[in-house]
């Protein structure tokens, strides 16, 4: 049987909304919305797949003219986790350029 994964509670997610910026808590999931131009979309959307390649937690990415949405939760909507939180960061890390996107050259 597989593990259930804890949710955070209130506190916890205001805690972690402020080592976060950007993101906020929509649908008991993660969202960030990223301004990006049309001609960097697809870039920024492969360096997000790439940055969750081996995250058991998988965003959705949504595309608007010039935004790109990013949503990290449990499409069941049960709650964010510590998986989550992880992915996030992770997300961010590839934002601000400090990962390097490992995708064919």
């Amino acid at each position: 049987m597989a593990k259930a994964t804890m949710t955070l509670d209130p506190l916890q997610i205001r805690t972690v909304l402020e080592g976060l910026p950007g993101w906020q808590v929509e649908d008991r999931a993660l969202v960030r919305g990223v301004p990006v131009t049309e001609d960097s979309r697809d870039a920024l959307v492969e360096a997000i797949a790439n940055a969750s390649a081996d995250s058991p937690a998988q965003p959705e990415v949504h595309l608007q003219p010039d935004l790109v949405v990013i949503r990290v939760g449990d499409p069941a909507g049960t709650g964010v986790t510590p998986r989550d939180v992880e992915l996030a960061a992770k997300i961010d890390r590839v934002l601000v350029g400090s990962t390097r996107d490992e995708g064919d050259a």
